[in-house]
């Protein structure tokens, strides 16, 4: 992970898989998405988040937030940003990403409708989750709370490093059909 330091806290990496440049930043931390040509472009492969920090409290956090570049590219109005978990949870054992986790950890995503994505070593529950509705400019900025559990599905994990992979996708509203071309 870029930035990664792992002491005594958690950090989780989200991967997301979509196509990276570069932007200017509008929120520090935060993964902006544009849209251009009918594609989602964000700016990085890396976003971390830390399940300790302040305002969402031990083993729950609501950063890295959702931040659209509209001077990069607006999305249609009124239309809902998504995202899709993809693969499996992964840890960092110390020298690899392993599909095993030490005591069971899994990663629970809240989406705006209150439905919850959980991210385990086998794979991904409950799908896709929404990110939130654009504005009228075609902007949005939102945080979704995540949470890490252990294998009784109580809050907590081990330290180390946790890397889940997202796709963003944008449909009208109250669809789950993604918007092809500008929307």
């Amino acid at each position: 992970m870029r930035n990664q330091w792992i002491a005594p806290i958690l950090a989780l990496g989200l991967s997301l898989n979509l196509t990276a440049a570069s932007a200017a930043d509008q929120h520090d931390g935060d993964i902006q998405p544009w849209k251009a040509n009918g594609q989602i472009f964000v700016n990085g492969d890396w976003f971390e988040a830390d399940f300790g920090d302040l305002s969402g409290g031990l083993y729950r956090t609501d950063d890295p937030g959702y931040d659209a570049n509209t001077a990069l590219g607006a999305f249609g109005a009124g239309n809902w940003l998504w995202f899709s978990g993809l693969g499996n949870l992964k840890v960092w054992d110390g020298s690899i990403w392993s599909n095993s986790a030490p005591n069971g950890e899994h990663i629970e995503v809240s989406d705006a409708l209150g439905n919850v994505t959980t991210f385990t070593t086998s794979g991904v529950q409950n799908g896709p989750g929404v990110i939130g509705q654009f504005g009228n400019t075609g902007d949005i900025h939102e945080h979704l709370d995540m949470a890490i559990r252990n294998a009784s599905n109580a809050l907590g994990g081990s330290v180390g490093a946790y890397w889940i992979t997202l796709q963003l996708f944008e449909t009208l509203p109250d669809s789950t059909t993604p918007v092809v071309g500008r929307g």
